[in-house]
């Protein structure tokens, strides 16, 4: 029912994939960052995999990275995606149901933390939330052709 959200889905898997083998460390070599979790957990109707990564990156100091997939046959599938340093963070995931396809964000530094949730049930309904540490403001607008709401900090 959700086939629109099968693509964002295969992009995180695909993340996940490139993550996994672009940090992963090579033979001979001194790399920074190492992947320190690459699991995954199979069967015929459900599965969940992680792959995260941790070490030094300049400009950046200390960082940690992770992201993970789960699916279980005829209930739902979805995927999320951390990184973060003391310098700032973000979290980000989604779930996809046949009632419907729930999405979160998060962005944090050490002066302001945000998240946002979306959310579309398959009877048409929308929902979105924004909330912050800071004063901000929102307002209607249009947006190639669509109504929008755009929001600043004040």
């Amino acid at each position: 029912m959700f086939s629109h959200s099968l693509p964002f889905f295969l992009l995180i898997l695909q993340t996940c994939s490139a993550a996994s083998v672009l940090l992963h460390p090579r033979q001979n070599a001194t790399t920074p960052v190492s992947i320190v979790s690459n699991q995954s957990s199979i069967n015929s109707s459900a599965g969940t995999a992680n792959v995260a990564a941790a070490g030094t990156l300049e400009p950046f100091g200390g960082i940690g990275l992770g992201c993970g997939i789960n699916w279980e046959q005829g209930v739902s599938y979805g995927g999320g995606l951390q990184a973060g340093t003391s310098m700032a963070g973000l979290g980000a995931g989604f779930t996809a149901t046949p009632n419907g396809v729930d999405i979160g964000l998060g962005i944090g530094t050490p002066s302001l933390n945000t998240s946002t949730s979306y959310s579309v049930a398959s009877n048409g309904s929308v929902s979105f939330t924004f909330a912050s540490t800071g004063s901000f403001q929102c307002a209607d607008t249009t947006i190639d052709g669509m109504k929008g709401i755009s929001c600043t900090s004040t």
